[in-house]
């Protein structure tokens, strides 16, 4: 069996049990989900919410990268504004999808397929957990937090002359690397299926 072949997942893996793919896809995703929840309450709890922040910002390289809150009632970018109801119901499809994806169709076969729908679970309960509303404290919700309610907590900012990248979390940034992942994932697959149809016309 070649190695880099099962690593990108474009052959199948029966070294691990199905049970042990379970382990280490739940393990990421645990690990994934905890990291983000804790990195958003962090960043909220030293710098304040929107508009209410004891300070503007917190670089770390002047001008070029640093932390600042917003809540994103949309979805990635700030697309869909306000339409956090219907993020959340993707996201329950979504997490449908992987679960067929990993479990029916075989995909823990895959070592590639498994991190990378790992992250993409993590980077998809992160965000959820946030659109559910979970974040606000029940008993300041009304003063505080009217103006984002169910809205996604985001905080790493980049700027670079001028211009300002949508401020992002740990979630999309886990979202961002299994869709790249999945891309070449399905690239390679796509590459080696065209190499056994000519391998099959030359014979």
């Amino acid at each position: 069996m070649n190695n880099n072949e099962d690593a990108i997942g474009t052959t199948d893996d029966s070294s691990l049990s199905f049970g042990r793919r379970c382990g280490l896809f739940t393990a990421i995703a645990i690990v994934g989900l905890v990291f983000d929840l804790w990195s958003k309450s962090y960043m909220f709890a030293k710098l304040g919410l929107p508009g209410k922040r004891p300070f503007e910002l917190w670089w770390v390289i002047e001008d070029f990268f640093g932390f600042q809150t917003a809540v994103n009632q949309g979805a990635l970018f700030g697309i869909g504004q306000g339409g956090s109801s219907f993020f959340a119901m993707f996201s329950g499809v979504a997490l449908l999808a992987i679960a067929f994806w990993f479990i029916k169709y075989g995909g823990w076969r895959s070592l590639w397929l498994t991190v990378c729908l790992a992250a993409v679970t993590a980077g998809i309960l992160g965000n959820l957990y946030d659109r559910l509303g979970l974040w606000h404290p029940t008993d300041t919700f009304a003063d505080d937090y009217s103006n984002f309610a169910y809205g996604v907590r985001d905080f790493i900012l980049f700027t670079c002359q001028g211009h300002v990248w949508p401020n992002f979390n740990i979630a999309d940034c886990l979202l961002v690397c299994g869709a790249i992942m999945l891309g070449i994932f399905s690239f390679r697959q796509d590459a080696t299926s065209q190499q056994t149809k000519n391998e099959t016309k030359a014979t």
